[in-house]
């Protein structure tokens, strides 16, 4: 009985130990190959950048600046050395021309082209230098004196000399406002200053009635 017993463990013994060896040594074709995936690398383009230059708007040569002052009209090249008027002071006739440039006033005393016409309202100015044969008489000027308008139409006006300004610098001359009817005769001053005269003289007067 105990050799039996002792065949049947001898017999359970090999049966396990070859299992072992079976389990222990495996044949090529059963190796499981685990594979490891390769990370992708993510490639980012880069994204193209458009650049927008400012808008520049263009500057405008029609606005003018913010203190400039219009010039006034000194000639408008319509009558060049033509008669505008005679005036008579003192007994003392003066051929006036249309316009206030140097060039007129080099020959005879000049209308301002954009003050009045004698006999509408407003000022009619006349320059003039202050040499013999132009605006001297006006150192003899004095108030209530009569000062008359020939046009070269034949039409006369007549004017009353009721003030006499004297401006030591031509950086104070200005006319004086009107609401009527007005002259105005306008000189260098001093009347026998040798070289440029610093100041101006003016004569106002008003349409005489």
């Amino acid at each position: 009985m105990k050799k039996i017993l002792r065949a049947v463990v001898l017999a359970a013994l090999c049966i396990a130990l070859g299992i072992m060896i079976r389990l222990w040594f495996k044949p090529d074709d059963a190796v499981i190959e685990i594979t490891v995936p390769t990370p992708t690398a993510t490639v980012v383009k880069p994204v193209p950048i458009t650049t927008i230059e400012p808008t520049q708007t263009p500057s405008s040569d029609a606005t003018p600046p913010l203190d400039e002052t219009p010039i006034p009209q000194v000639s408008s090249g319509q009558h060049v050395n033509e008669v505008f008027c005679t005036l008579t002071i003192k007994g003392q006739k003066i051929k006036v021309l249309y316009g206030v440039d140097e060039a007129t006033l080099k020959k005879h005393p000049g209308w301002l082209e954009s003050s009045a016409v004698p006999g509408q309202k407003g000022m009619c100015v006349i320059y003039g230098h202050r040499n013999r044969t132009h605006f001297r008489i006006l150192e003899k000027a004095e108030t209530g004196d009569t000062i008359t308008i020939t046009l070269a139409d034949g039409a006369v006006f007549t004017y009353r000399v009721n003030e006499i300004t004297i401006y030591e610098s031509s950086d104070d001359f200005h006319l004086p406002a009107v609401e009527g009817k007005a002259l105005a005769l306008v000189t260098c001053y001093p009347f026998r200053y040798s070289g440029h005269a610093p100041g101006k003289c003016v004569v106002t007067a008003t349409v005489s009635t």
